[in-house]
């Protein structure tokens, strides 16, 4: 998720991401939903924190695609079905 400088910190990534993951879980066959943002950035980990999902850890990526500030490296966050659907 991206969510514009003027806009960060109102709860849009956190409602979006939550719509996300309760449509996922809708898909036959599916039973984990993954989320990776960049390290560096402290508002997009707060995302995945307030919405239950479990830190796995880091995953080194190529940061030529990355935001300018971007170090290359995701910090990745899943949740299962049955821990979203017991919330």
């Amino acid at each position: 998720y991206w969510v514009h400088v003027g806009h960060v910190n109102q709860g849009y990534a956190t409602e979006a991401s939550r719509t996300l993951t309760d449509v996922a879980f809708t898909v036959p066959g599916i039973e984990i939903v993954e989320l990776l943002h960049d390290r560096a950035n402290v508002p997009s980990r707060r995302v995945p924190e307030k919405l239950g999902y479990t830190c796995r850890g880091e995953v080194i990526d190529d940061p030529r695609g990355l935001a300018p500030e971007g170090d290359g490296v995701h910090v990745r966050w899943t949740v299962t079905k049955s821990d979203w659907l017991a919330r």
